[in-house]
């Protein structure tokens, strides 16, 4: 558990092969921090270091004079609940898969309160960035075929009969926007900011975006695979 790991780390031997262990390509485990870097390794959320919010590795090291594994080791040892937001994929990477004909474009982010500790941009940005930076200013993709990525595609492999389509007996989940508007404002440093530009969004029918502004309607549910017979 978290108090075994902390003993752990106290020792010298111990940080001496962990920081080995990190600098170096893995084998059977994923290595995050070797992929993300130190500068896209940011504090999210800690009780007990409130002040290092929002600031990567990179920075603290900078700030506290100190070498950026002994910051991480610091920090764990006193906050084993401490939270980290990662990056990690490289530009050609991204736009290698975005562009792949078997990718879809999704997001594991949730709904957050704008009170609560830093989250991922992606909580508010991830499909507006696909539509303003991919399709609009990159041409990565055409508005069609990200819409199919977004939509119909992932519900087809997902097995969501009546979703993903505009068409007769599929349920209503609408997005009427501006493509020329949109636009997202959230960044890892300062991420609650709603993205602009849906002009009117439905879910199930109901309206949950109406002229641009968010409307106090609960129209969700829960998403399930319609089994073939």
């Amino acid at each position: 558990g978290k108090v075994h790991f902390q003993n752990i780390l106290k020792q010298k031997d111990n940080r001496k092969k962990i920081k080995y262990e990190l600098s170096h390509p893995s084998i059977g485990w994923e290595n995050i921090l070797l992929d993300a870097g130190f500068n896209e390794t940011i504090i999210s959320g800690s009780q007990k270091f409130k002040e290092y919010e929002g600031k990567s590795i990179n920075e603290l090291s900078r700030i506290l004079n100190k070498d950026p594994f002994d910051i991480i080791f610091y920090l764990v040892t006193n906050d084993p609940g401490i939270a980290i937001l990662v990056g990690g994929l490289g530009k050609e990477d991204m736009e290698y898969v975005l562009q792949h004909p078997l990718s879809m474009i999704c997001s594991d982010a949730q709904v957050m309160k704008k009170s609560q500790v830093m989250c991922h941009p992606r909580n508010y940005r991830a499909f507006t960035k696909v539509l303003s930076k991919y399709v609009r200013e990159d041409h990565l993709l055409t508005l069609e075929e990200a819409i199919r990525k977004m939509t119909s595609f992932p519900a087809w492999k997902l097995g969501l009969g009546d979703r993903g389509l505009i068409k007769p007996g599929f349920k209503a989940d609408l997005a009427i926007f501006d493509l020329w508007n949109v636009k997202y404002k959230s960044e890892y440093g300062d991420p609650h900011h709603y993205s602009e530009g849906m002009v009117y969004v439905l879910t199930n029918g109901e309206m949950v975006i109406d002229k641009g502004q968010f409307v106090e309607e609960i129209a969700g549910g829960k998403l399930l695979k319609k089994l073939k017979h």
